[in-house]
Formats: structure tokens, sequence, C-alpha cells
């Protein structure tokens, strides 16, 4: 397969098949993936400082080749600017909502495991994908 690119973002609502389709991207173009999640989120649902959060991206998007699953609106920026091609998956709520379900109690390879899915509130984890069209896509698009 012919693919110029080398450096790859993969955006959309949380149930969208970012994580499904980065995976396939990846295993056709050989390009290293980076789950955004896997490095945000650690143990008891801590994750990093905002500027902390910043310079793992910043170390990432150094990097001469990858493709990058994750959404992370506070550091769109940095990977816009170093990106060659960006897939976003502007998929239906509904859709995205089935997906996120049919997900809950999954283990996934995209996600951390130590984390105790009863600590995170799955509701609020549903009004993100239900106020993606209103809150998050707009400044994808700005």
């Amino acid at each position: 397969m012919d693919f110029n690119y080398k450096k790859v973002i993969v955006l959309g609502n949380n149930g969208s098949g970012k994580s499904y389709f980065s995976t396939k991207l990846a295993k056709i173009t050989g390009l290293p993936l980076i789950h955004l999640d896997l490095l945000y989120w650690q143990k008891n649902w801590t994750h990093p400082s905002r500027e902390g959060w910043a310079e793992i991206q910043r170390n990432i998007v150094a990097s001469e080749q990858w493709i990058i699953d994750g959404m992370h609106i506070s550091t769109l920026e940095i990977r816009f600017k170093e990106a060659d091609a960006i897939y976003f998956l502007d998929i239906d709520t509904d859709i995205c909502l089935e997906g996120v379900r049919q997900r809950e109690s999954q283990d996934r390879t995209d996600f951390p495991n130590h984390l105790d899915k009863q600590q995170g509130d799955f509701e609020t984890f549903e009004r993100g994908v239900i106020e993606f069209e209103e809150k998050r896509k707009p400044r994808i698009i700005e």
C-alpha cells in the first residue's frame, strides 16, 4: 500500500470507532500507534497536570512517525501543528452511544485496564458523548 503520511491523527466522539480505525490503519501502514488514553489515565482516575500532559504530547509529536488515537481537546493544537493527515470520524451520536454501551464492561487494548470501572462515572461519560456535537466538535472544526 502506498501511504505517504507519517504523522496521523484520528479524532471523533467516544464510541465513534477511533481505536478500531487506528488499529486497522496501523496494521496496514506499519506506523506506530499511540492511544492517548493509555498515557493519560493513571491509577484511581488521576492524570498528568495540564503542563505535564502538554509536554507528553510535545514529546510524542517530535517522533518521525505516528498514529495518535484520541481526543483530549486541550492538546489538539500540539498535534494539529505536526500532523500530515487528520481523520475525523464524524459519526451520529446515537451510534456512538451504542458503541460506548457495548464496550462498557469489556477490557480494551486502548484504555487502561487498571482503572476501577466502578469509580468512573458512566453517566458523565455518556453526557460527554451526547454533548460532543455542541461542545467538542466545534473546537475541532475551528
